[in-house]
């Protein structure tokens, strides 16, 4: 993989979300690795037929698990169109406000604390098979 670019957003990203993401289903999140599947559960991004959306959101909890602060919008991808982006945008910082407070263990809770978490949201919804919804407008 090559290095991140200045301004790309890479930097500190700690998990990515997609279509393919599992969502988190144990008791309470142990690790890093286990909040962008908890939020997951929380995502509904936008109706489109585009798959390259991305948005990288930032925002820090409380050791309870509740938000601190509000969540921010640190990067998107340009070559979407304004409309979409601002909805997928939008369907991320929602995302990260409804899924807390989250369900922290104490250790994981004590170590994140007010620190800055960044996630990148990409995709779309996958349909209930499992695949990214069609396109009624363009055939597959």
């Amino acid at each position: 993989m090559p290095p991140p670019r200045s301004g790309s957003g890479e930097i500190g990203v700690i998990g990515t979300i997609g279509p393919a993401t599992k969502a988190f289903d144990g008791e309470a999140l142990d690790t890093l690795a286990d909040i962008a599947p908890a939020l997951r559960r929380c995502w509904t991004p936008p109706a489109s037929d585009v798959t390259d959306a991305m948005a990288t959101v930032r925002f820090s909890l409380r050791r309870d698990g509740s938000l601190f602060g509000q969540p921010r919008v640190t990067w998107e991808t340009r070559q979407t169109a304004p409309d979409l982006r601002r909805r997928f945008s939008d369907s991320v910082a929602a995302a990260v406000r409804n899924c807390t407070p989250m369900r922290l263990s104490q250790p994981l809770g004590a170590a994140i604390a007010g620190r800055p978490l960044s996630i990148r949201f990409h995709g779309r919804a996958p349909t209930p098979e499992g695949r990214p919804a069609p396109n009624p407008e363009r055939p597959i």
